[in-house]
């Protein structure tokens, strides 16, 4: 797939081409993170891994003190991270590098037993900027 946005696609018509089915296909699928429809759990593990090319919201319960590692298929866009606290809590969790935060202050989460947070993240196609709201339990 080649990741289109709808300036490359409106750029067919401007030069009187036609845009084909795959233009439209590529910018479709390089949308699919603005839906909201599919959350995806991430697999907890030393290093998280968020692919958003498969989904805008996603969710992790924390096993252990682990780091999310940068998201693979950047693109811009608004993200959601719930992050969840095991049955034990006082889990952390530490952050690549495309990840931004106020003030370069991480986020110190929640640390109850089944507590969580959500971290919404605006994305302009280099830096994860996010936002953390916390202690939702």
């Amino acid at each position: 797939m080649a990741v289109q946005n709808k300036t490359t696609l409106k750029g067919y018509f401007d030069d009187g081409d036609q845009p084909t089915g795959s233009n439209f296909t590529d910018l479709v699928d390089s949308l699919q993170h603005v839906s909201a429809d599919t959350l995806q759990t991430l697999t907890d593990g030393s290093s998280i891994s968020w692919d958003l090319s498969t989904g805008g919201l996603a969710t992790v319960t924390l096993g252990g003190n682990h780091t999310l590692a940068n998201p693979s298929n950047l693109a811009a866009g608004i993200y959601v991270l719930k992050v969840v606290q095991d049955a034990t809590g006082g889990r952390t969790l530490a952050y690549g590098t495309n990840y931004k935060f106020a003030g370069g202050v991480i986020p110190i989460l929640s640390g109850a037993a089944n507590a969580y947070d959500i971290i919404t993240f605006f994305c302009d196609g280099t830096n994860m900027n996010g936002i953390p709201n916390y202690n939702f339990s």
